[in-house]
């Protein structure tokens, strides 16, 4: 769980970078003599990329634990059946010894 979290934090910190720098190419679009303008592309692509890569963690992270989450339910059933089981098998022993005597 905490490296979906930190997965999380990176794709909320790439998508600001994102938004930072698109509006860093608009303006260098805009105006050609404040930056260059196929830096800031490639950066920006390079951005894209890893957020890309991060939400699809995020996501295969989070099936993953959500996958846990349902076989922890599932274990919990079947401790719980056993624990019936047990109670059962007590009570017809004693019904068993009662019968006897």
């Amino acid at each position: 769980k905490e490296k979906y979290e930190r997965l999380m934090c990176e794709v909320h910190s790439l998508e600001s970078e994102k938004q930072a720098l698109a509006s860093e190419l608009e303006k260098a679009q805009v105006d050609p003599t404040k930056g260059c303008s196929v830096a800031i592309k490639r950066k920006l692509e390079k951005v894209e990329e890893s957020l890309a890569r991060a939400r699809s963690e995020t996501r295969k992270h989070q099936q993953m634990y959500r996958q846990a989450e349902q076989e922890a339910q599932k274990c919990k059933v079947l401790e719980r059946k056993i624990q019936d089981l047990k109670h059962a098998k007590v009570a017809l022993i004693k019904k068993q010894r009662e019968d006897a005597a």
